[in-house]
C-alpha cells in the first residue's frame, strides 16, 4: 500500500499543476477579453472613424484644391495679357477668319491646356468682339448669327441669365457639343484697358476625374453648391433613387449644428442606416458628402474585431498545447533524473540517458560560441576605449588600464581623411592595426562617426618630428591618397590627450580651405593672427554687376579673387564658410529680384547644396557654373524683350498719365514683377520710375497752366490730393510757383 501511495504522488502532482495552469490561462483570457470590450473596444472605434474621416477630408481637399482650383486657375493662367498668351488673346479685338496662320497658332496654345489639366473633357472660349469661337481645344468657329452661337455654346444663355461673372453650373448632358456628362464652370475675364476686348471662357470638369481622388463606387458622391443647389451625384449601376432630397432635408434640418470641418452622421434612407461624411470648402464655397451603408462604412472595423476574436481562441488553444507540452517535458526529465541516480546507486535500470547527454554537448557548444564571439568583440572594445580617451570620456582606472598601449612619454592625436568615403573605414583600419608598434612609436587606430580615421601616436621624447615622417611613409604604403591632420605633442596623460585631440579637430576645420594639403598642422595656421572680418561686400557687388551686364567673365574673375583671397590663409575658417553662404544667398536674391524659378533655372535649391560642398575648391568650380548659368538666363531674357518696350512704356504712361499710373498698376499691365518693371524701366528710360512720372507730370501741368486751368483744378487732374505739396513739387523743378510761372510765360 505505500509502494502504491508513492508510485501515485508524482502523477498526481503533475494533474494539479496542469490543472492549474489551465485555470490561470482561461481567467487571463476572460481577463484580456473584458478589458478589451469594455474599455479598447470605444476608443478603437472612435480612431477608427477619426482616421476614416481623415482619409475622406484629404480626398475632399484634393477635389476642391486639385480639380476645382485647377478650374478656376486656369482661365487666369491662360487668358491673362501677358506676352506668352497672346495667340490665345489674338481674336479679343483681331478677326482671324482669314488668318491661317493665326488660326493654327490658337489651335496649337488651345491644345496644350489639357496635358496640364487632365480633368477637363472640353473647353470654350468665345471672343465678343470678334464673335470667334474656340471649343473642344482645337475647333474653330465664326457664327454669323446667334442662333448659331447658341447652337455651340448652349451654355450661354444660362451664364447671360445669371448676371455673374462666374458661374458652376451642374452635371448635365446639354452644355457641350458633343452630349458629354460634365459640370461646366463660367468665367469672364475683363481687360485691363479695353472693356469691349473681354472674352469667356467655359471649362467643362470630367465627373470620372473624381474618382481619382475618392471611391465613389462604394457610395455616393454629391458636390453641393453654396445655396445648397445639387451640382453632381454619382448613381452606381443599379440605382436609381437620388439621396440628395433626404440629405439635404438633414442638412437643412441640423444648419445650426454642423460644424466647420469635416463630421459624420447616421443617416436614415429607404435602402437602410447610412452613414454621411459631409464637409464644407471654404474657398470655393461647396459642400461634399460621401453616403455609403453602415456596414460598408465600419467594414474595416469589423473584420478586425472578428480577427482579433480569432487570435484570442488560437491564443487560448496554443497556451493549453504549450502547457501540455511542458508538462510532458518535466514528467520526462523527472523520470531521467531518476533513473539516473538509481544508475550511481547501482540499480540497473534500462531506460535512455541521450537526451540529457544531447543537452550537455548543446551547452558546451554555446560556451565555445560565446567564447569566439567575445575574441572577436575585442577590437571594437579596444576602438570604443580609444574613442573614450582622445573624447575624454575615460575614467582613471580604465585609463590605467590601456597604460600598456601608450609606451612612450609624448603624445599626440592625428586624424586621417580617407577621401574615398565611409566604406574604406574597415579595411583601413584593418591596415593601421598592423602599424600598431614598430619601433619607436606606437599608433593607436580608431574611427570617428564623420567617416574619418583618427589615431592617437606615442612616441619617444624628441623623435616627434621623426615620427611625423614615419606616419606619413607608413600610411602611404597602405592607404593611397589619404590626408593628415595633427595635433600638437605633449607629454602622455588623459587630459593632454584630449587637448592634442582637441587642436586636430579645430586644424581638420581648415580642410574646407586647404584641401589639398597632405598634411595639416596648427603651426601651419598661424590661429593668432586670423582674421574674423573682411570688407568682401564690394566684390559681391562687382560679380553682380558683371553678371547683370552680361560680363561672365568679369564676374568670374571677381568670385576667383574671393577664394584666392580665402585660400590664402589670412580668414578664420567660420568667417569664409559664412561669407561663401553670404554670396550663394546674393545669387538666390538676384535670381528671384529678374523673376527666375530657382527650381527651373538650377533644378534644385542653391542654399541647402551649398551645405554639401566638401571643400573650397569645390565651391569655386560650382558657383562659376552658377554664374554662368544666371547670365545665360538674363541674357535671354534680355532677347525676350521687343526692341520698343522702352516706347510702349512711355505711350502707357502717356495716355495714363493723369489716371492711377503706379508701378504696381502699370506691372499688373505687363505681367512682369514690380521689382523687375523697376529696374528695367531705369535701364531703358536713364532715371527712376517716380522721378520720370514727377517730370512728366510737372509738363503736363505747363500745358494745363497754359490753357488757363486754375492751379487747384490741375493738382486735383494730376492725382495730387494737396494743392501746396503740388505747388512745392512744381517749384522744385521750375524754380517758381505755378502762378508765377503763369504770369511770366503768358
Amino acid at each position: 500500500m505505500n509502494e502504491n501511495k508513492r508510485g501515485r504522488y508524482p502523477s498526481s502532482l503533475l494533474v494539479k499543476v496542469i490543472i492549474f495552469n489551465i485555470i490561470c490561462i482561461f481567467v487571463l483570457t476572460l481577463f484580456n477579453q473584458v478589458i478589451f470590450y469594455q474599455l479598447i473596444d470605444s476608443t478603437y472605434r472612435r480612431n477608427f472613424t477619426k482616421f476614416s474621416l481623415a482619409n475622406l477630408d484629404l480626398s475632399f481637399g484634393n477635389i476642391d484644391s486639385q480639380i476645382f482650383g485647377g478650374a478656376y486657375s486656369a482661365p487666369l493662367q491662360y487668358f491673362s495679357d501677358i506676352p506668352v498668351n497672346r495667340p490665345l488673346l489674338a481674336p479679343r479685338m483681331q478677326d482671324i477668319s482669314k488668318n491661317p496662320a493665326a488660326i493654327l497658332n490658337l489651335q496649337t496654345h488651345l491644345m496644350d491646356i489639357p496635358s496640364n489639366y487632365p480633368f477637363l473633357s472640353g473647353m470654350d472660349v468665345y471672343y465678343p468682339a470678334t464673335r470667334t469661337i474656340a471649343t473642344g481645344f482645337r475647333a474653330i468657329h465664326f457664327p454669323v448669327t446667334e442662333k448659331e452661337r447658341d447652337r455651340l455654346l448652349p451654355w450661354y444663355s444660362d451664364f447671360l441669365a445669371s448676371g455673374k461673372d462666374s458661374l458652376l453650373l451642374p452635371l448635365s448632358r446639354n452644355n457641350y457639343p458633343d452630349g458629354l456628362e460634365a459640370l461646366t464652370y463660367i468665367t469672364r475675364i475683363p481687360q485691363f484697358r479695353l472693356r469691349e476686348a473681354e472674352l469667356i471662357v467655359a471649362l467643362h470638369i470630367n465627373p470620372a476625374s473624381f474618382g481619382e481622388y475618392i471611391d465613389d463606387r462604394s457610395g455616393r458622391f454629391l458636390i453641393l453648391g453654396a445655396a445648397e443647389e445639387l451640382l453632381y451625384e454619382n448613381t452606381p449601376a443599379g440605382e436609381e433613387t437620388s439621396l440628395y432630397p433626404t440629405a439635404l432635408a438633414f442638412l437643412q434640418g441640423h444648419a445650426d449644428g454642423l460644424p466647420d470641418g469635416i463630421a459624420s452622421f447616421d443617416l436614415d434612407t429607404q435602402d437602410g442606416s447610412m452613414v454621411m461624411v459631409t464637409a464644407k470648402a471654404e474657398k470655393f464655397g461647396l459642400r461634399y458628402l460621401f453616403i455609403l451603408p453602415y456596414q460598408s462604412f465600419y467594414e474595416d472595423y469589423q473584420t478586425l474585431i472578428h480577427l482579433l476574436l480569432l487570435l484570442c481562441i488560437a491564443t487560448l488553444v496554443t497556451n493549453l498545447a504549450a502547457v501540455a507540452l511542458l508538462a510532458r517535458r518535466n514528467n520526462r526529465t523527472y523520470r531521467e533524473r531518476v533513473v539516473a541516480l538509481s544508475k550511481n546507486a547501482g540499480v540497473a535500470v534500462a531506460q535512455d540517458v541521450r537526451t540529457l547527454d544531447k543537452s550537455l554537448e548543446h551547452l558546451v557548444t554555446q560556451l565555445s560560441t560565446l567564447n569566439s564571439e567575445m575574441e572577436s568583440a575585442r577590437p571594437a572594445l579596444y576602438q570604443k576605449f580609444v574613442r573614450a580617451l582622445i573624447f575624454g570620456r575615460i575614467k582613471r582606472e580604465e585609463y590605467d588600464r590601456l597604460l600598456p598601449m601608450l609606451p612612450y612619454r609624448r603624445v599626440y592625436c592625428i586624424i586621417i581623411d580617407l577621401c574615398g568615403g565611409a566604406a574604406q573605414d574597415a579595411a583601413a583600419l584593418s591596415s593601421l592595426e598592423g602599424v600598431q608598434n614598430e619601433g619607436p612609436f606606437c599608433l593607436l587606430p580608431t574611427t570617428l562617426e564623420s567617416g574619418e580615421l583618427a589615431a592617437i601616436l606615442t612616441v619617444e621624447e624628441g623623435r616627434e618630428e621623426e615620427s611625423a615622417g614615419w606616419l606619413c611613409t607608413q600610411l602611404e604604403n597602405r592607404l593611397k591618397g589619404c590626408r593628415l591632420t595633427l595635433g600638437n605633442s605633449y607629454e602622455t596623460g588623459p587630459e593632454n590627450i584630449r587637448r592634442s585631440f582637441s587642436e586636430a579637430e579645430l586644424t581638420h576645420r581648415y580642410r574646407y580651405v586647404f584641401p589639398k594639403r597632405p598634411v595639416l598642422s596648427p603651426s601651419d595656421i598661424h590661429f593668432e593672427t586670423l582674421k574674423n572680418t573682411g570688407s568682401h561686400l564690394k566684390i559681391f557687388s562687382q560679380v553682380e554687376r558683371g553678371i547683370v551686364s552680361g560680363s561672365y567673365e568679369e564676374a568670374a574673375q571677381r568670385v576667383c579673387y574671393l577664394v584666392e583671397a580665402f585660400k590664402s590663409g589670412g580668414y578664420g575658417v567660420d568667417y569664409c564658410i559664412s561669407t561663401l553662404r553670404d554670396f550663394i544667398a546674393l545669387l538666390h536674391k538676384l535670381t528671384e529680384s529678374f523673376g527666375m524659378d530657382m527650381w527651373v533655372v538650377f533644378g534644385y535649391d542653391i542654399r541647402a547644396y551649398f551645405e554639401q560642398i566638401p571643400d573650397i575648391d569645390a565651391f569655386l568650380e560650382w558657383v562659376l557654373e552658377l554664374c554662368r548659368i544666371i547670365s545665360k538666363n538674363l541674357e535671354e531674357r534680355k532677347r525676350a524683350h521687343p526692341a520698343d518696350f522702352s516706347e510702349e512704356l512711355i505711350r502707357m504712361i502717356d495716355e495714363n498719365l493723369e489716371n492711377d499710373i503706379s508701378l504696381e498698376s502699370l506691372s499688373d499691365a505687363l505681367g512682369l514683377r514690380a521689382d523687375v518693371l523697376s529696374r528695367t524701366f531705369k535701364s531703358a528710360v536713364g532715371m527712376n520710375y517716380s522721378e520720370y512720372i514727377k517730370e512728366r507730370k510737372m509738363k503736363r501741368a505747363v500745358e494745363l497752366l497754359a490753357e488757363g486751368n486754375t492751379v487747384k483744378a490741375i493738382a486735383e487732374r494730376l492725382g495730387y490730393g494737396s494743392t501746396q505739396y503740388f505747388i512745392k513739387v512744381f517749384k522744385s523743378i521750375y524754380g517758381e510757383t505755378p502762378r508765377q510761372y503763369q504770369k511770366n510765360h503768358s
